[in-house]
């Protein structure tokens, strides 16, 4: 997607939900290999991953919905977890922000051609 990000694969999501990132050190891990953040992700019966995106290098703690992220996240899953063509990704349960995001993937004999992702919003705000 264009956006380099490090992807850490967490045993379920309990585990996920519970994690205490130490922002500063994602700055420096970030700054060492040269990316924007890292993508926290379990895979699950009741959707295909959970997620959660830290991006505190730029400024963003975490993010309650990451388009990009999942992007490439659908990409990997389709690549190393199960050759499926569509995804339902959740992101924001740990914030209270939850979203569902869609991914969708072009494939032409099994190599992936286009990713489109999409989902809902809620405004929380005016």
């Amino acid at each position: 997607t264009g956006i380099r990000e490090i992807f850490l694969p967490v045993k379920n999501k309990e585990i996920l939900h519970s994690l205490s990132p130490n922002f500063e050190q994602m700055i420096n891990i970030a700054k060492k290999y040269n990316t924007i953040g890292i993508h926290a992700f379990s895979i699950d019966d009741e959707v295909d991953a959970y997620g959660r995106n830290f991006a505190p290098v730029v400024g963003i703690n975490e993010e309650s919905a990451t388009g990009t992220s999942n992007g490439a996240l659908s990409s990997y899953l389709y690549n190393y977890v199960n050759k499926k063509e569509s995804y339902i990704l959740r992101q924001g349960y740990s914030m209270n922000q939850p979203s569902e995001i869609m991914a969708k993937l072009e494939v032409e004999n099994q190599d992936i051609k286009k990713v489109y992702v999409g989902g809902t919003a809620k405004i929380l705000s005016r």
